[in-house]
């Protein structure tokens, strides 16, 4: 997935996460003909009858942060340029993107930065939400990521994600692990039933499942292979339980999560909307949904 241009748009208000944000950005191993761009959304005060001092004063230290933005994402990018806007947050940073014509939005899960509370978690759920492009959602330090981890449903979107990590810079010892969740086939309560009955009750459960492990196994092998051919190191996993749950516990031992933004694939409801809003709000590492 080479790409002759491939916009990479950071939002940032100075907070701590806003600027590991942009240290991963700057680290990513984005595809070959990346370009890198910056938006500082400037936060409205309370009183909107404020003096023109607090208004200057405000608009200084946005552009004081656009400034230092712009100093640390050219370091990778030698014409990045970061844009002051006016609108509040979401719409500021969506416009942005859209403008730029951004393939991947880059934000902090929370900010409480000198310009305001700009990249709270609802800014980054909201644009998680509403961005055109793929997002990516930093939480902690920041990292040049190395380990990937992608939940795998064998949806569209699911396919999408592989293709999107199959389409970066293979890092310095760039690895995958594919993990497919499968929710447990739960027969319907047979106390009442004779024990002929509940024996086979079980057994058709129990041969779904194995089905539904079957068809993830064939799954992520076809994903396997495309990764592999991109030369990643790849491991694959299939785990029973509950989608959130197990990214979250995977997640612990890679640097990145990624997702597909919706996914109902022919195994179970993996990488729903609902999923990739749960991994964001609470996986320990940068989470990229990928549209």
């Amino acid at each position: 997935m080479a790409q002759r241009s491939f916009p990479v748009l950071v939002a940032t208000d100075g907070s701590p996460q806003s600027r590991a944000a942009i240290e991963t950005a700057v680290a990513f191993p984005w595809p070959r003909g990346s370009s890198g761009h910056g938006v500082v959304a400037r936060a409205t005060p309370v009183l909107t009858d404020a003096a023109p001092a607090v208004w200057d004063a405000l608009l200084e230290v946005s552009r004081a942060e656009a400034r230092r933005a712009e100093r640390r994402l050219r370091r990778r990018w030698p014409d990045a340029e970061v844009f002051v806007t006016d609108l509040p947050p979401v719409p500021g940073i969506l416009a942005r993107a859209r403008k730029v014509r951004a393939r991947v939005l880059v934000l902090g899960s929370r900010g409480l930065g000198a310009v305001g509370r700009l990249l709270l978690g609802s800014v980054s759920r909201a644009c998680v939400r509403q961005a055109p492009s793929s997002v990516l959602v930093v939480r902690g330090a920041a990292r040049a990521p190395r380990r990937f981890l992608i939940g795998v449903d064998g949806s569209p979107h699911a396919r999408a994600a592989i293709a999107f990590v199959v389409g970066l810079a293979l890092p310095r010892g760039g690895s995958v692990r594919l993990l497919s969740v499968v929710e447990p086939v739960r027969p319907p309560s047979t106390g009442l039933l004779p024990a002929r009955v509940r024996a086979m009750v079980a057994s058709e459960a129990a041969s779904l499942e194995q089905e539904h492990v079957a068809r993830a196994q064939r799954q992520l092998e076809a994903a396997r292979e495309r990764l592999a051919r991109a030369g990643w190191r790849v491991t694959t996993d299939v785990q029973l339980g509950r989608a959130v749950q197990e990214l979250l516990r995977a997640a612990a031992d890679a640097d990145v999560l990624v997702v597909g933004a919706r996914g109902v694939g022919t195994v179970e409801r993996i990488v729903v909307g609902s999923v990739a809003e749960g991994v964001v709000s609470r996986a320990p590492v940068p989470v990229l949904v990928v549209r």
